[in-house]
């Protein structure tokens, strides 16, 4: 989940961050929640140089755990 304010991230030739970017860091990389967020922060940040942004940004990545997931959800997750 995150906000208009990570793909509409300005750089400081006042070009969007995007969702092109936006995926490439997401897909590119481990799928545990703590990386993605680290790497789609560092990745906008190094995008953004330090421009100054018009816009919050926030994102928020979960993961499930086997552990904890409903009787039904673990027999959808063994099909």
């Amino acid at each position: 989940l995150y906000t208009d304010g990570i793909n509409e991230a300005m750089s400081p030739r006042r070009e969007e961050y995007g969702m092109e970017r936006l995926r490439a860091a997401v897909i590119n990389g481990p799928s545990d929640a703590d990386h993605v967020v680290d790497r789609v922060v560092a990745d906008v940040r190094r995008f953004v140089r330090g421009a100054d942004q018009s816009d919050d940004q926030t994102i928020v990545a979960f993961s499930l755990s086997r552990d904890l997931a409903l009787p039904a959800m673990d027999q959808t997750l063994k099909s």
